[in-house]
């Protein structure tokens, strides 16, 4: 009476390690399979990743401008012109081209540190193909950490505009340096772009140009 017993327990411990054989292996391939996807695929995550701190940062670095500009950017500069209605003199208000720029430095850094509050994501199938599976599948997080290392210049300059006409522009370029965080990927990220704030067409010769000391201009 105990033998069948006994062959009965042997075959269910035979069955139930051989369903456990059966359950590791399929985890080892699983795991195999994606360690293998996830770095064919690590080249297009970071891709994206870049390409999405950078348009976040772009959008950050364009507000920050236009919010300095529309606080203290009300007159950069002013042109005199003669009675015969030619270009006299350019005066370029320096104090308040500094303030503009101090302020545009300024805004960038907090609008960056806000960045760093939010968590960005990528489904899978984002990756894998962006036209029939995009948002599909689990997201890989990543996030952006600022850098502290935001700056401004501020430049004046001429360029030709056509037969006996200049063109006088003022531009502020605003430079930040972030990283992208993320357990897959670490790297630091250059953002640099340039914003005219004043720009004047003169007809005729170039006129003596007035810059004040104190400021940043060129």
């Amino acid at each position: 009476m105990r033998r069948p017993n006994s062959v009965r327990y042997r075959r269910r411990q035979a069955k139930i390690r051989g369903g456990s054989l059966i359950l590791l292996i399929l985890t080892v391939l699983t795991a195999v399979l994606f360690a293998v996807g996830f770095r064919t695929l690590r080249p297009a995550l970071a891709a994206y990743a870049e390409n999405l701190i950078q348009y976040r940062v772009t959008i950050a670095m364009e507000q920050a401008v236009a919010d300095a500009v529309s606080a203290h950017g009300a007159e950069l500069s002013s042109l005199s012109s003669l009675s015969d209605g030619s270009a006299a003199a350019l005066t370029t208000d320096s104090a308040a081209a500094e303030r503009v720029r101090a302020s545009a430095v300024r805004n960038t850094y907090e609008r960056l540190n806000e960045l760093e509050q939010e968590e960005m994501s990528v489904p899978i199938g984002t990756l894998i193909d962006p036209q029939y599976l995009a948002g599909v599948g689990p997201s890989l997080s990543f996030g952006v950490v600022g850098l502290g290392m935001a700056s401004g210049k501020m430049q004046s300059e001429f360029v030709d505009s056509g037969v006996n006409q200049t063109k006088y522009r003022m531009v502020l370029t605003v430079r930040a340096e972030v990283k992208l965080h993320a357990l897959w990927c670490s790297r630091s990220i250059v953002i640099e772009n340039s914003y005219p704030l004043a720009e004047t067409v003169l007809v005729g010769d170039v006129p003596a140009v007035y810059v004040p000391h104190g400021g940043e201009s060129d």
